[in-house]
């Protein structure tokens, strides 16, 4: 395939009303980067200047790493002389503005993908897929805030047969703008829960914060909508005020792509489904029922787009877990016991925890299982509540222990009974070493938490 270029000088200047700096650009764009350690040889650097860092204080790395242009506000003095600057008022402004232009010029199918959890699992699954029937392009790793959003968009090639946009909010009014700026010609809404729920009046408030992303599209555009997280009504109501045609996925039965059958086997899920009345057989690598249930999300998105359902089915069976999104990872402890670690450790709600603990009881071990867990932030006034709530979903689980970091884990601690509890601090330090001193040659452990309990430390030093 002969790909176009990204960005010629012309229609960046056009898109941001730019002026010319610095050297002549010496080759089209290939690639837009805000992050100076991600750039690649033909990138456009984008330097932001943000409430911690400033992008332009970053910009001899970008040059380094193959930068030939930045975007920026001004030219900082003693700036790289070989790089062709385009300066702007805002850079961030300006990154809008190129993720506006990018998607008028853009011929591809747009998928936006929201929720309060799966969101960037449903956004691998659907690159896969679609990735298996023509070009895709999709936002990278988390991207899915007012920053992620349009560079993601800014990113979108004119060559692009689909586009998968992630889009993230804490509080209301936050999706609005970036549905407006993707405009999806199918949204999907993977589970509403509590997360984020501090900043909201109920879980109502998060389902209708969700649902602003049906104000970026138009008549005609498709909503493909939870059927057993019991916000379907809510949501397609909304959805249909809007023009859209709503569509089901789940277990649920009468669902438009409905998970049939569910087994774990050889380290995969064995998966059987109905999508608009074809069966369909395929397997994944990456266990758990909330996988596969998003996966129905996934093929019922290619149905609607007219694709190979069963060409995409088979693809999703090559996708592996990502770092901190369920991998997991043998690991060897003083060169004799080996241990299976699965890597929670990015995000946390009290549905993603119930959830977490459903793939470690579908481990067939013959060692024991327990699990480290961190802090659920954002749940608010109920914080304390929807920790203590989880002893009931460690009983019923196959977790012998459970260790417990962090200061709102204390509520679970302290109410959690022996034999299960092994202990409680308020770092992962104490959690490692005590992982260290208990394992046992064959042991599964979950590690989850939400990113900011910094968790994922405790599987770094594993590995």
């Amino acid at each position: 395939m002969n790909v176009k270029p990204l960005w010629s000088a012309e229609e960046l200047q056009k898109a941001t009303g730019a002026k010319l700096s610095g050297a002549p650009l010496k080759s089209p764009i290939k690639g837009v980067r805000m992050d100076s350690r991600a750039v690649k040889a033909g990138d456009l650097f984008i330097a932001i200047k943000g409430d911690i860092q400033d992008g332009h204080g970053y910009i001899a790395q970008a040059a380094q790493n193959g930068a030939v242009a930045a975007l920026v506000d001004h030219v900082p003095e003693g700036a790289e002389s070989a790089l062709t600057y385009f300066v702007v008022k805002d850079s961030f402004e300006a990154m809008r503005a190129m993720a506006q232009y990018a998607r008028n010029r853009s011929k591809a199918k747009v998928i936006g993908i929201t929720g309060s959890v799966g969101k960037t699992g449903t956004r691998a699954l659907m690159e896969v897929a679609f990735g298996a029937l023509g070009t895709v392009h999709a936002s990278v790793g988390s991207y899915n805030n007012h920053y992620g959003v349009p560079y993601s968009v800014a990113g979108l090639p004119t060559y692009a047969e689909t586009a998968i946009f992630e889009m993230g909010m804490n509080h209301a009014g936050e999706i609005t703008p970036l549905a407006k700026l993707g405009r999806p010609d199918l949204a999907v809404i993977t589970t509403i829960s509590e997360a984020h729920i501090e900043n909201f009046k109920d879980i109502y408030g998060i389902a209708d914060a969700k649902a602003e992303i049906f104000n970026g599209m138009g008549e005609g555009g498709m909503a493909v909508l939870n059927a057993d997280d019991g916000f379907y009504e809510h949501l397609a109501h909304k959805a249909q005020a809007r023009g859209l045609d709503c569509y089901s996925f789940g277990a649920q039965k009468d669902a438009d792509a409905v998970l049939r059958r569910y087994k774990l086997s050889g380290g995969k899920a064995h998966i059987e489904a109905d999508i608009l009345g074809e069966d369909v057989s395929f397997s994944l690598s990456i266990p758990g029922r909330h996988i596969a249930i998003n996966a129905m999300a996934v093929l019922l998105s290619v149905a609607l787009f007219e694709g190979d359902i069963r060409k995409a089915a088979k693809a999703l069976s090559s996708l592996q877990p990502l770092a901190g999104r369920g991998q997991q990872v043998r690991v060897r402890l003083d060169g004799a016991r080996m241990i299976t670690v699965v890597d929670e450790s990015y995000n946390a709600s009290p549905i993603s925890m119930r959830a977490a603990f459903d793939v470690l009881d579908s481990f067939d071990s013959m060692g024991r299982k327990y699990a480290i867990l961190g802090d659920m932030f954002e749940l608010g006034e109920k914080g304390a509540e929807y920790h203590v709530k989880l002893a009931d979903v460690i009983k019923e689980s196959s977790a012998e222990q459970v260790y417990c970091c962090g200061k709102l884990m204390k509520n679970l601690a302290d109410v959690l009974p022996q034999p299960y509890l092994a202990g409680h601090s308020e770092s992962p330090e104490q959690a490692l070493s005590w992982l260290r001193d208990t394992a046992r040659d064959g042991d599964v452990v979950l590690v989850k938490g939400s990113n900011g309990m910094k968790l994922s430390a405790i599987v770094d030093a594993l590995k």
